[in-house]
């Protein structure tokens, strides 16, 4: 009966003292924040690829520059030697925008949040260049190899797609020719 009565009291000094000892610890270094090789290789969101842009036209950069120019490479996304081996799946898409980038001139880069069928699914993008109306499509989809043994459970994926740069004019931008994700007004 005694413990019964201590056992608030136990339990309240307890979460004080764990408070105190949380407003006393000091924020984390840079490097204690830095996810080692292990832990990012649990993480099962893939990472996000941005490409450098510099603020400023270089001196050879054109002060005006053309209205549209190609798609940015996509080396994290883009088709890759082998991939003709592969089974293809589909990509379920959860959420999708479109950023700019502080540059110059401006970059566009279609963000994405969703899911690959399994995890052994790799996710694959390719952006057309501008058709004759303007329109900008992205055929997202997945690959894997046949022979490998996988969990059947989603595999979640945050991605980011080089768009490229583009200074006037009106681009819808779409996902495997159907689904509408914004438009690019530079």
């Amino acid at each position: 009966m005694r413990l019964r009565k201590m056992l608030p009291v136990l339990l309240a000094g307890t979460l004080l003292i764990g408070a105190c000892a949380q407003a006393t610890t000091p924020p984390p270094t840079p490097a204690e924040t830095q996810a080692s090789p292990t832990q990012q290789a649990e993480s099962p969101v893939m990472p996000v690829d941005v490409p450098p842009t510099s603020a400023y036209p270089g001196p050879d950069e054109p002060i005006n520059p053309p209205a549209a120019t190609k798609p940015h490479p996509n080396p994290g996304y883009a088709p890759q030697p082998g991939d003709d081996q592969l089974n293809r799946g589909n990509v379920f898409v959860d959420e999708s925008g479109i950023l700019t980038m502080e540059s110059y001139p401006p970059q566009f880069v279609l963000h994405l949040i969703g899911n690959l069928p399994t995890p052994c699914h790799q996710l694959r993008a390719v952006v057309s260049e501008p058709d004759k109306t303007g329109r900008i499509n992205v055929e997202l989809y997945s690959l894997s190899d046949p022979n490998a043994l996988c969990t059947q459970v989603l595999a979640p994926f945050e991605a980011t797609i080089p768009l490229g740069s583009y200074t006037e004019g009106s681009y819808p931008v779409t996902i495997n020719g159907d689904q509408p994700v914004g438009e690019i007004n530079p």
